[in-house]
């Protein structure tokens, strides 16, 4: 049986890959998209090559789409924020519910 020391450092191991380079061919792109995505959002750029010759590019977005807290403060007052939850959960209003019921009717149908 193993020693956890022996255990630890083969997983340890395991754990560090290998950097990517900057220039992969298709079957390595393909074998590692899902690091490239990761390490593209972290910054990183890749290019793809067939043959030897650079044909696409991985690269991080121009502007990283970061979710900003409380985006919605100052929109709507306190009283619109404490109805919000019983008008998601009311039933919907009749005329609507009409309306709806006639689009169904005609799905898939042309409009004359």
């Amino acid at each position: 049986m193993k020693s956890k020391s022996e255990l630890k450092s083969k997983s340890t191991r395991a754990n560090k890959a290998k950097p990517l380079a900057n220039q992969l061919n298709a079957a390595e792109a393909k074998a590692h998209f899902s690091r490239m995505i990761h390490l593209a959002s972290r910054g990183e750029s890749f290019l793809i090559a067939k043959a030897g010759t650079p044909v696409a590019k991985v690269v991080p977005p121009d502007s990283p789409r970061k979710f900003k807290v409380g985006w919605g403060i100052g929109i709507w007052t306190d009283e619109q924020l404490a109805a919000l939850p019983a008008a998601i959960a009311a039933p919907l209003p009749e005329d609507v519910l009409a309306r709806l019921h006639d689009i169904g009717k005609f799905a898939g149908k042309p409009l004359k």
